[in-house]
């Protein structure tokens, strides 16, 4: 079977992707399993009753906003996601948007001024067209974040750029609203981590890969 990927906080292994290899790897009485692990350093102490997920959620949101800028150019912003690899996604959003902005400017940007200019041309009005096309309110019952519902339109107005490149986030949006979109708000990623909680590996699990 493929290697499961988990998370390691602090000694303790919680699953990523791959839950019912792992049961099935018990049910079989299997000692070990492969797994390619994420290893989290963190300042917090690992207790019985610390929330994993939510933690995972904590570090991987200060990572994306410490390290692409967003933290000091916009210190108010709030960006949470449900599942975890929404973080990354969005962080290779802002990278490749200060990609587009040296070379228009022929000079290379500051986090800082990657982070303003994308959020306020790129995130604000993602979110403005998404409440426009009354997107918070049909998805409501889901529970996604804004950063959950700017990542599936912002998905879709790149796919439909592929065949249009005059395609805007309203355009996405009624694209979504329309039903003609295969996902919804909340099934952006495919790791699953969420907030609400996480299960843990047994003790004992193989490391494939760390990084």
């Amino acid at each position: 079977m493929p290697a499961i990927n988990v998370f390691e906080v602090g000694g303790a292994y919680f699953v990523e992707d791959g839950h019912h290899r792992v049961a099935l790897a018990r049910e079989q009485g299997a000692d070990y399993i492969d797994a390619e692990v994420t290893r989290l350093e963190t300042r917090y102490e690992i207790g019985p009753d610390v929330d994993v997920a939510q933690l995972i959620h904590t570090e991987q949101q200060r990572k994306l906003l410490e390290a692409s800028g967003l933290s000091r150019a916009q210190p108010d912003a709030v960006i949470e996601f449900t599942f975890v690899d929404g973080y990354t996604q969005l962080a290779e959003i802002i990278q490749a948007h200060g990609y587009e902005l040296a070379r228009r400017a022929g000079e290379l940007p500051t986090p800082e001024q990657v982070a303003a200019d994308w959020y306020d041309k790129v995130y604000c009005p993602g979110l403005d067209a998404i409440r426009r096309a009354g997107l918070f309110e049909l998805y409501a019952s889901w529970n996604p974040t804004e950063a959950d519902h700017f990542l599936w339109v912002y998905k879709i107005r790149r796919d439909l750029r592929a065949r249009d490149a005059s395609v805007d986030f309203d355009a996405a949006a009624s694209h979504a609203r329309g039903g003609t979109s295969a996902s919804k708000p909340h099934e952006h990623s495919r790791r699953q981590v969420r907030r609400e909680g996480s299960r843990p590996l047994p003790e004992r699990a193989t490391k494939k890969r760390t990084s």
